[in-house]
This record gives structure tokens, C-alpha cells and sequence, in this order.
């Protein structure tokens, strides 16, 4: 469904926020919401969400720690069997780098 956009996380810990929208969506459609690396070829955090779990305005957050520098890093969603609407309003990154900023 959308992939991207690209980015180069840091060793630390973060909070991806997919801002979801869906009404009248089934109960019983599944979405996958993805955080890989090296475009697309490692996943480092995926997690399943149900029809169910998004009415309306839906902010899905994903936890990530990492221990080594990303490259390539994105966020993607796809969908299994999806009926209704679906949208991705936004995604929100927050996180601390371990040690400081990179160079420090």
C-alpha cells in the first residue's frame, strides 16, 4: 500500500507513529505496518493491526531499539485482503540516539 520515505536511523531507541484513518472497514481485515532496512530486505519491527483496531483517526505506535546504525530505513504498510477505506495520514518518528549525536 506505501512504503518510504528513506532515512538513516542511529543506534538508540525510537517510537514510530503510523497515523491511521478507517471507517466501515471489516472487523477482520488485516494490515501489516513494517520499520525495515537496506531497502526493504531486513525488517526490524512489524506489527499486525485488525480492521477492528482502526476507526476513525488511529495512531499505531512501534517501539524500536537499535544497536547499530540503519541505512535505508522505512516505513511501509501493506494490506491482506483489505476491504473499505484505509488511509495513512502521517508517520511520526521520535527517538533518542545512544551517546549523542553521531561525530560526538
Amino acid at each position: 500500500m506505501w512504503y518510504g520515505p528513506y532515512t538513516t536511523l542511529y543506534p538508540g531507541t525510537y517510537n514510530v507513529t503510523f497515523v491511521l484513518n478507517s471507517s466501515g472497514a471489516p472487523a477482520d481485515n488485516t494490515l501489516y505496518l513494517q520499520v525495515t532496512a537496506n531497502d526493504g530486505s531486513v525488517i526490524l519491527r512489524e506489527v499486525k493491526v485488525t480492521g477492528a483496531e482502526i476507526g476513525g483517526p488511529t495512531l499505531i505506535t512501534i517501539p524500536l531499539t537499535l544497536n547499530q546504525t540503519e541505512q535505508y530505513v522505512e516505513f511501509r504498510g501493506y494490506a491482506a485482503n483489505w476491504e473499505g477505506p484505509l488511509e495513512l495520514d502521517y508517520i511520526e518518528l521520535n527517538g533518542t540516539i545512544a551517546g549523542g549525536a553521531p561525530g560526538r
